[in-house]
Formats: structure tokens, sequence, C-alpha cells
């Protein structure tokens, strides 16, 4: 039986049939590469929203930290800076309470400003287990984030000096 020309047919080389063996199975082969790159990138997407939640969090940690210890700066005890200093030891709490203990790779540094009595920098060092990028050989990825907090002297009810 002779097909009708039509005017949608499709136009082969000649001597390629429709039913050609060669063509069987193409769809699946790209329908299998086109959701493994899609499952990738989906992987990816997910472990940098990871990466940013711990960034964003170890930031809000340091900036605590900073500003709970910046209350007892300057230091006013005969303590040398370091543990034993209340504002070192206070942003040492206050960063273990957010989950900065400084053990399994976390470091958490608070630091008088050089020159700078009344300010306090706080520095975490932490690293983070990844979920996808471990496919491609990045099981941990290491950041550090810090905050520097200032303790300003308090000004006098109706005082004319101005805040700077």
């Amino acid at each position: 039986m002779t097909r009708p020309n039509s005017r949608f047919r499709r136009h082969r080389p000649p001597g390629v049939e429709p039913t050609d063996e060669r063509e069987r199975g193409a769809t699946l082969v790209l329908s299998a590469a086109v959701l493994l790159v899609l499952i990738g990138m989906a992987g990816f997407a997910v472990d940098l929203g990871w990466l940013f939640l711990k960034t964003s969090e170890t930031k809000k940690a340091a900036e605590s930290a900073a500003l709970a210890g910046v209350v007892h700066m300057p230091n006013p005890s005969s303590v040398p800076w370091g543990p034993g200093a209340e504002a070192y030891d206070v942003a040492i709490d206050v960063a273990s309470r957010n989950g900065y203990t400084g053990s399994l790779g976390t470091t958490v540094a608070p630091n008088e400003v050089l020159g700078k009595p009344n300010q306090l920098n706080v520095t975490i060092s932490t690293s983070v287990p990844t979920f996808f990028m471990r496919v491609f050989g990045i099981n941990t990825v290491a950041f550090t984030r810090s905050a520097t907090a200032e303790q300003l002297p308090p000004l006098k009810i109706g005082s004319q000096d101005r805040v700077r």
C-alpha cells in the first residue's frame, strides 16, 4: 500500500525508512543524560544553600559574641588579655552557646583591636560538611567570619556632646 502524499510528511533521505533500527532508543539516552545534569544541578543548589545558611549562622555567632564581650572593655582587671579576662571569657561563652565551642576544626578567637582598647574583634573559623559536592571530591568547605564591636562611653542626658 502506498502512502498518500501529504505536505506534513517528513522528508527523509533516499533509502532510510521510518522504522530505521539505528534511531530506536535515542530518546531514552538523551533523557537520561538530561536527567543526570538536572539532578547534579539540584544537588549543587542544595549544597550552596546549606553553605549560605552555615556562613550566615557563623557570622551571627561572631557578631553576638563581639557584642556580648565588648561590654566588658577596656579590660579593667590586672589579668592580661586571654583566658581569664572577662571580655574574652564572655565572648567565648556566647560563641559556645551558639554552637561554636572551639572543637572539631572550629576556632573562636576574641582579640582586642590594637590601639583601640574599647573594641573587640571575634573571629570564628569552621568547616562544614557537604552533601552532593562529595561526588566531585569536596567533602568539607572551610570559611572564616569575623565581627568587631565598639563600646562607647555613655552620654549624659542633656549633654551637648555629639555622638560620633
